[in-house]
């Protein structure tokens, strides 16, 4: 609208200026000079307005351009909102199902674990009522004698009386629950054992523990005895052990 009112005025003042050109006088000549300065002087003033029009104009549909734009960004964004919002709503359903199923499980492992550890219990007790006192006697026995001719030292023969004295003294460690020694013999060891699945298990232990004692040479390897013997008293699941050696049977 003002572009067109601008092109009217600018009509009508070329028009007016053409007519009275061929009107005037010579006197009337730089007047008309003057006036027709004057109307160039508003047209190049409106060519201005129109440009500054025509640039609001521009800046206009620009600024309209970029709302739209905006506008369709805030949609996108708005809707991928929505669905990342559903997918939250939807993981915290999973969550607190997920939490569900690891509490009924956990539940269930601890249920297993206290199941594990009755049974684990019951196996030692059978493991342990499996081995024969007599044979740990014989291995102990054997093995001490091993050890014996490894070092130099003779070989002992089993004492039938040395080993009535023995077991009686592995029964007294059992009743009274203490390490104790008999009074008769000279050279002896005691030791308790627990928790071995094997006789052979029981045996290296009981050997180990021995030969780490300070009286290991004196006790087991002493040159002195000819007769030995090894008693073993089953309390439980205990097993109590006395060794004896002396000169006589």
């Amino acid at each position: 609208m003002f572009k067109k009112r601008v092109v009217t005025i600018l009509s009508g003042l070329v028009i007016v200026v053409l007519a009275v050109l061929s009107a005037c006088t010579p006197d009337d000549y730089e007047q008309l000079k003057d006036d027709l300065s004057e109307v160039r002087g508003q047209l190049e003033q409106a060519q201005a307005d129109l440009a500054e029009y025509q640039e609001t104009v521009s800046g206009g549909k620009s600024l309209t351009l970029q709302y739209q734009d905006l506008s369709s960004r805030y949609a996108t964004l708005e809707s991928d909102f929505q669905a990342v919002q559903t997918r939250l709503i939807d993981s915290q359903g999973q969550l607190e199902t997920l939490r569900q199923q690891y509490n009924a499980l956990d539940n269930d492992f601890r249920a297993l674990q206290t199941e594990h550890d009755a049974l684990l219990r019951d196996y030692d007790l059978l493991t342990a009522a499996e081995i024969s006192a007599g044979d740990v006697e014989q291995m102990l026995f054997d093995l001490i004698n091993q050890e014996r001719i490894a070092g130099g030292r003779a070989e002992l023969a089993w004492g039938k009386n040395l080993y009535s004295y023995a077991i009686s003294n592995s029964r007294n460690m059992a009743a009274n629950q203490s390490h104790e020694q008999s009074s008769y013999a000279s050279w002896q060891d005691v030791h308790w054992a627990a928790g071995y699945r094997t006789a052979d298990d029981l045996v290296n232990a009981t050997m180990i523990i021995w030969q780490n004692s300070p009286q290991y040479q004196q006790n087991i390897l002493n040159a002195v005895p000819t007769y030995g013997a090894v008693a073993v008293y089953q309390s439980g699941d205990i097993f109590y052990i006395t060794y004896m050696s002396s000169q006589f049977q």
